[in-house]
């Protein structure tokens, strides 16, 4: 699918900024080539992520200033008073790699989806199905 795409299509997929510019909103929900190869490179970046979570307790609401989407102030209730912590979460990449190389992976799992469909005993199956 990458191979049939024109070449400025093909630079621009390789380029690490392109999905940053992009509508989430319309990446999901085309179905073209460039659509799926775009999903395709969300997906191997993703698999590959980290999720960082920070909790602070606060003194109270009084003393938030944090108005970010990624923040928030979580109150729970004790038996004498409520404790408030600060939440902040993030997603991140602490391997961020090229797209190139997201390309030569692909490549090498499809050699190995081609030699296993080549030689149909050399692969075991992880279950065996029992009628």
């Amino acid at each position: 699918m990458y191979d049939r795409q024109p070449a400025d299509v093909k630079e621009q997929l390789i380029d690490e900024n392109n999905l940053l510019q992009k509508d989430g909103s319309k990446l999901f929900s085309s179905n073209d080539e460039r659509s799926l190869l775009e999903r395709y490179f969300v997906a191997a970046t993703m698999k590959d992520c980290s999720l960082m979570i920070n909790c602070r307790l606060v003194r109270g609401p009084t003393v938030w200033t944090d108005e970010s989407a990624s923040s928030r102030l979580i109150r729970i209730e004790t038996a004498s008073e409520p404790l408030y912590f600060a939440v902040h979460v993030q997603v991140v990449d602490l391997d961020p790699k090229h797209p190139r190389n997201l390309l030569n992976a692909h490549q090498r799992f499809m050699t190995g989806v081609n030699i296993i469909n080549q030689n149909p005993g050399i692969h075991t199956p992880c279950c065996i199905e029992t009628l």
